[in-house]
């Protein structure tokens, strides 16, 4: 007897909805032969009850109310596949089949698989051609699409190859313009950064050794810096403390007449007035007579 090898366990089939029974079904019994290959169990009789034994209870039952099933394996699976046909729906398949369209991150190749998958349930009598269509009005890329329309005689074979080279050379041109990019964005950066330090002195360009203090007029230091020599001392100019004189900021003084406080003064020297023709000035305190010229005083 052979051994059967440590394998997982198929799930067992639940018959869940009645449209899709029949595609369902098929799945299973696929899976199950890999199973049963992988397992190196060769005697029918065997595989007949590991078959019923893995299908579960829902399977089973139906099983039991079917005639002449045999005392085989290939009896067994094609008394249930003749019971789980008949609720094969062709419309609700095609239509089903007509919906399928390229996911996202799908290649043509995998669309192709799974469209043959599907149309083995729709009974087309050409149903390579029906992929054939189903990928030229469905996949994502426009492009791809007006290429594919260009050829006069396309079979589903040569669509496939000529989605699949279309893919590669979308990916490498992608590549080549994301490398460009970051090529281009450097030399942006770089006139940048050179735009930028031209518009700042040289001697912020070169460093600290360039640096004038507008304190003392010394380079390689700024103003208020400890090692200033002008710190804490007196300007001969304005007599402030922290510079030197050669660079003092205070403004010359202008030679406009100096304002004279009116109570610092001579009482004499108040008020002012023409007298005679020579335009002789006086200083008054009090207000000018007005017959005599003279002013009065409060003395």
């Amino acid at each position: 007897m052979a051994k059967v090898l440590d394998l997982p366990k198929l799930q067992p089939f639940t018959l869940g909805e009645t449209s899709t029974i029949s595609q369902r079904w098929r799945k299973w019994i696929k899976s199950f032969e890999y199973y049963i290959a992988a397992s190196g169990i060769n005697d029918k009789k065997q595989q007949r009850a590991i078959f019923l034994h893995l299908a579960g209870p829902e399977v089973q039952d139906i099983f039991e109310t079917l005639e002449d099933t045999g005392n085989d394996l290939d009896t067994a699976i094609a008394k249930l596949t003749s019971y789980f046909e008949p609720q094969k729906n062709i419309p609700f398949e095609r239509h089903n089949f007509r919906q399928t369209t390229q996911l996202q991150g799908e290649t043509i190749e995998q669309l192709a698989i799974r469209l043959k998958h599907q149309v083995k349930f729709c009974e087309y009598g050409n149903p390579n051609d029906m992929i054939r269509d189903q990928i030229i009005e469905h996949c994502s890329s426009s492009r791809l699409r007006r290429r594919l329309l260009r050829e006069p005689e396309l079979i589903l074979e040569k669509t496939v190859e000529i989605g699949r080279s279309f893919e590669a050379s979308e990916r490498q041109a992608s590549q080549i313009e994301a490398d460009s990019l970051k090529t281009t964005d450097l030399g942006v950066n770089a006139i940048r950064s050179k735009a930028a330090s031209s518009r700042y002195p040289t001697s912020i360009q070169t460093g600290r050794s360039n640096i004038v203090c507008y304190c003392c007029g010394n380079a390689g230091h700024r103003a208020k810096d400890p090692r200033c020599p002008a710190e804490g001392m007196s300007c001969n100019k304005c007599h402030k403390l922290g510079h030197f004189a050669r660079v003092c900021r205070q403004l010359k003084p202008t030679n406009k007449p100096e304002f004279q406080n009116p109570t610092s003064k001579n009482k004499n020297e108040i008020y002012k007035q023409n007298t005679g023709s020579h335009g002789e000035i006086r200083y008054v305190y009090g207000a000018p007579h007005p017959a005599t010229g003279e002013s009065s005083s409060d003395d």
